[in-house]
Order: structure tokens, then C-alpha cells, then sequence
């Protein structure tokens, strides 16, 4: 094993390290280093020179502990653009690359002479590490534990301008059990040539073997690039430390993307790029093997590209020997809208046109033929009664493809005519036949009479270990045709046919072996890819997230990067900018706060009919059915959310087969997670949204909204959660470090929303702390929120009308205040007119004064009959439904416009609840939020990825991207939304207990006019001495007590 922590002096190592060097000491296990060695190792190729300085061995790197019997291998590397002056060609953002590589200039650009930059795409493609007989293995993400990794944080790209070296560390993991007699570094680079430097005994130089091919078959891959093979060959196990059967190879395919920019290609290779192989019977799909990324310059991933023809790329697909010595194949690579097919060999042709063939059935979007079916008492070495049966499948063009699991089962004869199903209220199971063995409820857990009775008997679990088997991996892409097997275990009772999902598909099962079956369709998939231990990943993964928010800190970079979506479209990428975060010292390091996201849906008219079918919707009266689903449920520390706001954000996606999934991210500075579910939207409608916040010592707190016909499209909330008081000198600072950290380049969506969002949550938290201590000094009460946490929401969201909407939620904002019981309705009065009012200063939108403009206010009771008697008034005059309902639910006094605002053309309504007990005031709109918003073109659309964070691309920077997202501070805000509430206050109290013509209040510019005694919009009628209702000269008789005792506090103050 190897030494403890030792050092060679540098001008001693010149050479290979020796196995004298690194042996027979033990570890110092407090540092988490092994031994750390110096070297001087230098070699280059045409291009570029390297220089190995350091070697460091560590079984804890920056606290993550390496997985067991491995170490960390960490490499201290300078590489120097060794490049002599050429011919350049200069792209209008400044980038230069050489002419050579670039097939045709536009006039766009210009050459000129001098030292192009040399540019590694990803280093983990090609810098590999060769330790002792270990195969060789690319460079690891824990180079990011470093201090100064080669390529930055959380990057493997590299550019090494000419006399700039670079310099910094890479990580390996190696084996811990037998030190090390041999090892090499080797860089791959197909352009300027391979390289390998020796650090300990003798190694043969690393070969990248390629078959290369007389022609190249060539195709385009959107608008900007095109794909040249340029070798092909198969190659058996072992394959760089991945094993498989010895009737499989893997098929490696070289070839190179010409690009006509730097760009970053975004394809998915894993799941846009298959091998389609023809045979007689259609065509069979391998998908890309996991072990290419571990393959020099292996395509798994989305890659960057340098304009020309020197991005090299090699995949591995596996496949059946026997298979593959019928056919070179033909790359898939799916785009969004036109696919695009590359052969192998230029003389094989494919066609992606139906094939004529003698369909046994078709039906559903579908046609299927059987090409043989038959029994096998053994596959594979497992034995059974198998029923195999080898079909072919044609997806008619619709827009989406075809699971493949469940289209064939055997189904029951008996039900041929009622299509496989029961009869609403037949039972599974007939036992009347066999009295005499069975008795009692038990028959119907009985095993060898279910068998058979199964209504269908959909393929084994046997298919999930098959190449081309159907699984629930397996789908026929829309408007093409796929082969597969499907293999059933026969029933040992009854009478079954072979049937297909939705098609007149009835057939006899054979009785004897299938017919000319080959071999290779029931190849078995024994590949097997090394993996690190999933529970060293999550300790990895955990670090880097901590380490990315220190990061984040940083300065942002200001290089630009353009990218080509699936549909070869070149877009500049924006840069993903958080905003500063609010309170970088956390006010808190203990508990967790656990957020929930809870999803219910409703049955659309084409899931109801697929699941429950026409009997049981018959049963259940029609009704669509109703399901809730919890797509996200995770544990946030306190110690990160009482820093600054989160976000969870909504993002379509879609699954193997294609189906439009809804999914959920909470994304924060700790990093993103990931939601649990997904919302089926081909068969479910999200028809409300309920969050949920719960922690130790607090009440469940619940956000909950009715949606509308666009559900959770588009669709983000930033929360502020228990993020304490700003005193002023951390305001300031804030704005200082809001305006510092503005960008050159415009942030892409999700960063700009941020700032947008944070910025007016910060600005609120601002004013209301510097409020609440304005009210604490005049009214001697104590504020508390320990149990009681600070929640707002502030939700994005594209309405009906395409305009991007900003709302504004006070979920739980107020404090818990004791001190003298006048002081306390004082304050609680104040400080809910207060929030009412600056929620709308701070959004510079509207909130429920604005919405009442000049108005006639109606005061409705908290219970009995008169607050019975508006509703039902109110109803009859056009009162919104969701308006009705949410006064019906609550128990506070309500101050009612008799006219609502329009809002795009649509009436909408907005009203005050004062609690008659606590006197806690707020403002509340009829969507459900205590708050304002704000309507305004914020960004120009949210298109989510699969990722959930790159919401799309922000064209151009402009003023006013920073204008409406800077962080300002709120001291006049603050001022006039304070004696707005004193102003409002006084009138209010002196005008509730007068009953006379209407009386106009003013609020700010706004003017209201209260409601008037002789005519109410419940119908009443009035004279000096009546009250509205039991209980009316109470409630203004304390809020009277309350304001009076407020004001009076503030006049004081003033004329001390």
C-alpha cells in the first residue's frame, strides 16, 4: 500500500517515480493525505506542451472520503499553447480559430496572421490516466474539490491562449490495494496527435485504434453542423474496464461534426442518437452504451464545438456478434421536427418510408404483424413455458411515439368480444367449477387457479434483461417502424390468445417452437459498466453544491457562448447570474424546514376513457376522477433558507415514449432538488397547486391556488422563508453589493427573474423591519418571530392574455406581538394597513387600494345572517365565484368595493379583512394572494428544458433588463406608505361609527368613498341608530380604541 505523506524535492524528479518512491509508510489520516510526490515530467504534441508537477494521493479530499480500497489521485498540470502563426479566421465576437479547420469563411469574417488558441472541449474526454493493469479511466468532477482546478469550477473546457499557460489540478481515482509499478498519463487529441507521459515504470504509448473507412459517409445535423464517419469497427469485451457476454461487441463509431461556429451542441446523445440496424423483418434500435463515457473523446454528453472540423467524437453501441456481421447500420439522430439518418457505409441506403407488409392487425395509430410466434422451454439458460413471439410494429405519424411494455398480452378467450375487460361488477375469478377443491373466500388468493383467470397476461420481467425485447424502456418513435420480442409466461389454465392495445389483433398461441427465429433477437444484456458506489456520489455531489454557492460569490465570467438547440437554431447563451444573496451570515444553523408541492389533477376526457373505461365511468356518474400528486417533498436546512429566497419552478418534459410529463425543481443556493413525481399531462389536468411549509415548533403553513387553463406552465415562485429583520446598515450594504453585481452580459431567464424577484422581496423585508421598529419605539409592544416565520410569495406566471404576471403573496407576515392589549390591536391595525399598502409600492403594481380606486366600500360581517344575506346578494349581482367563496371561509370583517377593477376586460375584485378578535389587517386579492402584482413583460417567455433552469434566451441587453431589477432603497416607499396608514387609520375610525351619505377617504392619490347608510349591496335600509349587524358598534368601537391609541403614540413621538 502507499506511504505516508512524503515529499521528493523537485530537482530529484525528473523522471518516472520508481516503486522505492511510494511504498511501506502509513497514512496520516487527520489531513486526509496519503503522500504527495513532486515530478518534472514534460512532453507535447504539435500543439501543446504539458508538464506534470505534483503528484498528491489522498483518502479524503476537502472532506469527501474516497469510495473503499481506492485513493485520489491529484495532479498538478501546466499546459502552454505551443501553436506557430497561421492563418487565423476572426469571428465578429473575437474568437479566433484556425483557417485550416474551417471549410468557408462568410464575409462576416476576416483572416489575419497570428497564434490561434488552443481549445480543449472537455478535458475529462481526453486527459485518461493508465494505473498499474487497471484500465484506463478519464479524469473525475473531484478535480472541483481542488482549490484550482485545471479548468475552473464545475468546468472541463479550456482555452489556452498563446503565452497564457494554465494551471492547476486534476483528479483521478485509483486502486488502493497494490501501490503503483506502472502508470501513465495520456492525452487524446486526433488533430494535433496523441500523447502519454510515463510517471512510474515502463508503458507503451496509448493507441486510439480506428478503422478507418474508404469514403465518409457524411449528413447534416440541423442548420449549423454536419456529421462525417470517419471510422468504424467492432470490438469485444473487455472494452476500458466494461465487460459484456462473448456473443456481444461493441460497435465503435468515429466520426467528426463539422461546425459553422463555436457552439454548444444541445443534444441529449443518450437519448437523440440510436443505431438502427435493418433486417428483413424491420428495423431493430440499439441505444448509445453508457461505457462511452468512459471511451477518449466519447460523445455522451452535450458537448461544445469550435467552428470547422476538428471536434472528433467516438460512440459505442452494443450489439449481438451475429447481428452485427449482417449490417453496418445506419446513426439516428433525433431533432426536433426532421431526423436526420448517417449510414455506416456509404453502401448500404436506408429509408425511414413505410415498409409494405402483410399487417396481421392495425388499429390505434398502429400497425402490427406478427412474425412468428412460438414455445421455448428454456431462454437464455432460465427455464419455463415461454411463449415468444418475435412482431414488428409501424407508428403512424401523430406528433408521439409508442411505448412498447404493454401493447401485446395474452388476453383471456372468453372476453374476446368485450375487449379483454370484465363486465361491470363480473368477478376476476369462477369458482363454481371446482367446488369440491375449493371453498370459501380463500379461493380468490389462490395462485394455480388465478392463473387461469387473469383477464391479461402482460410480458415477463425476463424481457427487462433482453437487447430487443419489450420493456418499459422500449418505444417505436413516432412515424417509424421497430422490431421486437415479446416473450410471456404460458398460463398454465384456460384459454388465451395473443392480442394487441387497441387493435383487432386475436391469434392462437402456437403450441409449437417458433419459426425461423434468429438466434441474436434473444440476445441477452449482460453489459456491464463500472459505477462508483452511489453512496460516495452523494457525498461528492453534496460537497460540490456546498462549493458551488461559494462560487457564486465570485465575479461572474463574461465569456460568451453561443448554442444550437435540437432544431439547429444558434442562439447567444445568457449567463445564469444569481442575484446577491440578502443576509450572507445565516441568522440560523439548526432544523430543517420541509417544503411539500402537491399537485391535484383532474382525468382528462383521454386518460378518463383509458382508465377507467365506459362501465366504470358509467359508475361513477360521469364525474371525471381526481388525483393528488406530491411532486416534491424535500427537507430545506434553516441555516440556507433564512439567507436569501428559493425558487421551485415548473418545467415540461417528456418520457421515453415521448408523453408530455409536468415536473417541479426547487432550486436554491445550495443547489437544485429534483421533485419525485411527475404530472402524466396526456391524461391529467393540474387543476390546483398546494405548497406546503412545516417545521418543529411551527404550525403547517399552506399555499394553496385554484389554476386556470394554462396550469403549471410557465410558471415559478421565489420565497422568501424565515429570512429575519434588515437592519438599516444591512440594507445599505445590500444595495451596495446589489449594484456591484451587475452584469456586462444579460442573465438568462431564471437568473433574471431573480433578480427581479429578490429584489422587490428584499425591499419589502427592508421597509416592513424598518416600519415594525418605528411601531415597537411608539408603542412599547415586543415582536417575535421564532415560531412564526416570515413567508412570502412571490409567484411568476404567463396569464391567458400572454403577459408575463407578477403576484405578490404575504402568506404569514406578521409577527407575534405582546405588551399592553391596546398597544397590540394598535399594532396589529397599523401594521396590516402598512404591508397593504407598501406590497403595492414595492411591486410597483397594484394592490387593494389601487384596485378600489374611488369606490363605495361595503362593510360585510365576520358571521350570521347579514353576512348570509350579502353572499347570496352579491352572487345574484355578479360577484366572482372564487370572490364569494373565499369571503364565505372567513372569519374576519370585510371592507367590499361595490365596483371591481377591470383587469383585461375582466371584472376583478380585491377587499380589507380586519380580524374582529386580533385586529389583524391585510389585503386580499381574488386569487387567493394577501399581497399586489404587477403585470409587465418580464421576460419574454419561459420555455423550460429538461434541466428546468435555462428558461430560454434573452436577446440583447438592455436598460431596462437592470432597471426593473435593481434593489432600491425604500425610505420614501417607506415614509408614504406610513402616513398613508396613519391618514387612513384616522378616517377610517372616525367614519365607520357615522351613518350618512357616502364619505370620501383618501389613501395616497387614491380616493375611496365608504359605504353609504341609506342603500347596502345586501339590500339594507338604515336610519342614525341602526347597525348592520350584532356586534358592529363593538368592532368599531375597537378598532376605533386601537387606531386612536396608535395615532395618539405617534403624536407624541413627534413632539418629543
Amino acid at each position: 500500500n502507499f506511504a505516508e505523506q512524503s515529499e521528493i524535492p523537485a530537482d530529484s524528479a525528473t523522471g518516472p517515480a520508481t516503486a522505492n518512491d511510494i511504498s511501506n509508510q502509513r497514512s496520516t489520516e487527520q489531513s486526509g493525505v496519503r503522500m504527495s510526490i513532486n515530478f518534472d515530467l514534460k512532453g507535447q504534441n504539435s500543439a501543446c506542451s504539458f508538464n506534470i508537477r505534483q503528484m498528491t494521493l489522498y483518502e479524503i479530499l476537502n472532506g469527501v472520503k474516497a469510495p473503499a480500497k481506492k485513493l485520489f489521485a491529484v495532479f498538478d498540470l501546466e499546459l502552454t499553447n505551443m501553436l506557430p502563426e497561421q492563418d487565423v479566421v476572426v469571428y465578429p465576437d473575437g474568437g479566433q480559430h484556425p483557417a485550416r479547420w474551417i471549410n468557408q469563411a462568410s464575409k462576416k469574417e476576416k483572416i489575419i496572421k497570428a497564434v490561434p488558441a488552443y481549445e480543449i472541449g472537455d478535458i475529462s474526454r481526453h486527459l485518461f490516466l493508465r494505473w498499474n493493469d487497471d484500465p484506463a479511466t478519464p479524469c473525475s468532477p473531484a478535480g472541483w474539490l481542488t482549490a484550482d482546478p485545471l479548468a475552473g469550477f464545475a468546468r472541463n473546457n479550456l482555452v489556452l491562449s498563446p503565452g497564457k499557460p494554465a494551471a492547476g489540478k486534476v483528479a483521478f481515482l485509483v486502486s488502493d490495494e497494490h501501490g503503483l509499478s506502472n502508470g501513465a498519463i495520456d492525452y487524446y487529441d486526433s488533430n494535433y496527435g496523441h500523447l502519454s507521459l510515463v510517471i512510474a515504470g515502463k508503458m507503451e504509448p496509448a493507441a486510439l485504434r480506428a478503422a478507418t473507412l474508404p469514403e465518409s459517409p457524411a449528413g447534416s445535423l440541423g442548420k449549423a453542423f454536419t456529421l462525417k464517419i470517419t471510422g468504424v469497427e467492432d470490438h469485444p469485451a473487455p472494452l476500458f474496464a466494461a465487460s459484456a457476454g462473448k456473443h456481444l461487441v461493441w460497435r465503435l463509431v468515429d466520426f467528426v461534426i463539422e461546425s459553422q461556429v463555436q457552439a454548444l451542441l444541445d443534444i441529449d446523445p443518450r437519448t437523440r442518437m440510436h443505431l438502427v440496424i435493418p433486417t428483413e423483418a424491420g428495423p431493430v434500435r440499439r441505444p448509445l452504451s453508457m461505457v462511452t463515457g468512459l471511451l477518449p473523446a466519447g460523445f455522451l454528453y452535450r458537448s461544445k464545438l469550435t467552428p470547422g472540423s476538428a471536434n472528433n467524437f467516438r460512440q459505442a453501441f452494443l450489439l449481438p456478434a451475429e447481428l452485427a456481421a449482417t449490417a453496418s447500420g445506419t446513426i439516428c439522430i433525433e431533432l426536433t421536427g426532421d431526423n436526420s439518418y448517417i449510414n455506416l457505409n456509404s453502401a448500404e441506403t436506408f429509408s425511414n418510408a413505410a415498409v409494405e407488409r402483410s399487417w396481421n392487425a392495425e388499429g390505434n395509430g398502429l400497425k402490427v404483424k406478427i412474425n412468428t410466434q412460438g414455445r421455448l422451454a428454456s431462454i437464455n439458460n432460465q427455464k419455463g413455458e415461454w411463449l415468444v413471439v418475435d412482431a414488428t410494429v409501424a407508428d403512424l405519424p401523430d406528433g408521439s411515439g409508442t411505448r412498447l411494455d404493454k401493447l401485446l398480452f395474452l388476453g383471456r378467450a372468453d372476453l374476446k368480444e368485450h375487449g379483454f375487460m370484465l363486465n361491470s361488477g363480473q368477478r376476476m375469478l369462477n369458482t363454481s367449477g371446482n367446488k369440491a377443491e375449493h371453498k370459501g373466500l380463500g379461493t380468490f388468493a389462490d395462485a394455480k387457479e388465478a392463473a387461469g383467470n387473469q383477464t391479461r397476461i402482460y410480458p415477463e420481467g425476463i424481457n427487462n434483461t433482453l437487447m430487443f425485447a419489450a420493456n418499459d424502456s422500449s418505444a417505436v418513435p413516432d412515424g417509424q417502424e421497430l422490431r421486437f420480442v415479446a416473450i410471456f409466461r404460458v398460463p398454465a389454465k384456460g384459454e388465451y390468445l395473443l392480442a394487441a392495445e387497441g387493435m383487432p389483433l386475436a391469434e392462437a398461441l402456437a403450441s409449437s417452437e417458433p419459426k425461423e427465429l434468429p438466434n441474436w433477437i434473444l440476445a441477452a444484456n449482460d453489459e456491464v459498466v463500472p459505477t462508483l458506489p452511489t453512496v460516495f456520489e452523494q457525498q461528492l455531489a453534496a460537497k460540490l453544491k456546498q462549493l458551488a454557492i461559494v462560487e457564486s460569490f465570485k465575479p461572474a465570467a463574461k465569456e460568451t457562448t453561443q448554442i444550437v438547440d435540437p432544431d439547429g437554431n444558434i442562439c447567444e447563451s445568457p449567463c445564469n447570474l444569481r442575484p446577491p444573496v440578502i443576509l450572507p451570515e445565516s441568522a440560523s444553523n439548526q432544523g430543517n424546514i420541509v417544503v411539500e408541492v402537491i399537485i391535484e389533477t383532474e382525468s382528462t376526457a383521454e386518460g378518463a376513457a383509458a382508465q377507467a373505461g365506459a362501465a366504470a365511468s358509467a359508475l361513477s356518474g360521469g364525474g371525471r376522477q381526481t388525483r393528488n400528486l406530491k411532486v416534491v417533498s424535500s427537507q430545506l436546512a434553516v441555516a440556507d433558507v433564512c439567507k436569501t429566497p428559493f425558487e421551485i419552478v415548473y418545467y415540461e418534459d417528456t418520457d421515453r415514449a415521448g408523453a408530455k410529463l409536468l415536473k417541479a425543481r426547487v432550486v436554491g443556493i445550495w443547489g437544485g432538488n429534483e421533485g419525485r413525481d411527475a404530472v402524466d399531462l396526456k391524461n391529467w389536468q393540474p387543476v390546483k397547486e398546494i405548497i406546503t411549509f412545516g417545521c418543529k415548533g411551527m404550525n403547517l403553513l399552506r399555499f394553496e391556488r385554484a389554476l386556470d387553463k394554462n396550469g403549471l406552465k410557465d410558471r415559478v415562485h421565489s420565497i422568501a422563508l424565515a429570512i429575519p429583520d434588515l437592519s438599516e446598515e444591512q440594507t445599505a450594504d445590500l444595495q451596495k453589493r446589489w449594484t456591484a453585481a451587475r452584469s456586462e452580459r444579460a442573465p438568462d431567464h431564471i437568473s433574471l427573474w431573480q433578480w427581479f424577484a429578490h429584489a422587490r422581496l428584499a425591499g419589502f423585508i427592508a421597509a416592513q423591519s424598518a416600519h415594525e421598529k418605528e411601531l415597537v419605539d411608539v408603542l412599547g409592544v415586543h415582536l417575535s418571530r421564532e415560531n412564526s416565520p416570515r413567508i412570502m410569495v412571490l409567484t411568476g406566471a404567463l396569464n391567458g392574455s400572454k403577459t408575463f404576471e407578477a403576484r405578490l403573496d404575504l402568506l404569514n407576515i406578521q409577527p407575534v406581538v405582546s405588551g399592553d392589549n391596546q398597544a397590540v390591536d394598535a399594532f396589529r391595525i397599523a401594521a396590516g394597513i402598512f404591508v397593504s399598502a407598501l406590497e403595492a409600492e414595492i411591486m410597483s403594481g397594484k394592490g387593494v387600494f389601487q384596485f378600489w380606486g374611488k369606490n363605495r366600500l361595503q362593510i360585510i360581517a365576520d358571521s350570521g345572517n347579514q353576512k348570509k344575506a350579502w353572499l347570496k346578494f352579491a352572487a345574484s349581482r355578479g360577484v366572482s365565484e372564487r370572490a364569494i367563496k373565499a369571503i364565505s371561509t372567513t372569519r374576519s370583517v370585510v371592507l367590499f368595493p361595490e365596483t371591481p377593477a377591470m383587469i383585461n376586460e375582466q371584472p376583478f375584485w380585491a377587499w380589507l379583512e380586519i380580524n374582529p378578535k386580533t385586529w389583524e389587517t391585510i389585503g386580499v386579492l381574488e386569487t387567493g394572494e394577501r399581497g399586489a402584482f404587477v403585470s409587465e413583460a418580464i421576460v419574454q417567455a419561459l420555455v423550460p428544458d429538461g434541466s428546468g433552469l435555462a428558461l430560454g434566451f434573452w436577446k440583447g441587453v438592455e436598460t431596462s433588463v437592470w432597471g426593473m431589477s435593481a434593489f432600491i432603497l425604500q425610505g420614501d416607499s417607506t415614509a408614504q406608505a406610513a402616513a398613508n396608514t396613519r391618514k387612513l387609520m384616522g378616517e377610517l375610525s372616525e367614519q365607520l361609527a357615522k351613518f350618512s351619505d357616502s364619505i370620501e377617504v383618501s389613501i395616497g392619490d387614491l380616493s375611496v368613498d365608504l359605504v353609504s347608510t341609506k342603500v347596502t349591496l345586501a339590500g339594507f335600509s338604515s336610519e342614525k341608530t341602526y347597525s348592520p349587524w350584532e356586534g358592529y358598534k363593538g368592532f368599531v368601537t375597537g378598532f376605533k380604541m386601537g387606531s386612536s391609541f396608535y395615532l395618539s403614540r405617534v403624536k407624541k413621538t413627534a413632539g418629543n
